[in-house]
């Protein structure tokens, strides 16, 4: 049986570690406590989530925008409006 450390574990599920760690306080993924304390997983149970189809839970697409006008110039033009950078952010989001 061959353990994999939770990076190793969450790059097989195609997943960020942080989400391999929330689906195990959620007691999805059932790891294997070493001495240590830390976690490994056996190939079996990543393999198993895999062949379930993974675990049907999507994450929120987030999408953090900064814009800041230095000068007097930009701000006239009106080119980093509030509503020109909300329909920016919308189409970021959308992928399109």
């Amino acid at each position: 049986m061959e353990l994999l450390s939770i990076r190793e574990a969450a790059k097989k599920l195609g997943v960020h570690p942080n989400r391999h760690r929330e689906w195990d306080k959620k007691l999805h993924i059932r790891p294997i406590r070493l001495t240590s304390g830390q976690r490994r997983y056996p190939t079996e149970e990543i393999d198993r989530i895999q062949k379930a189809g993974g675990m049907n839970e999507t994450e929120a697409d987030a999408v953090a925008l900064y814009a800041r006008i230095s000068t007097k110039k930009e701000a006239d033009a009106g080119n980093l409006s509030p509503d020109r950078l909300a329909r920016f952010a919308l189409i970021t989001s959308n992928g399109t």
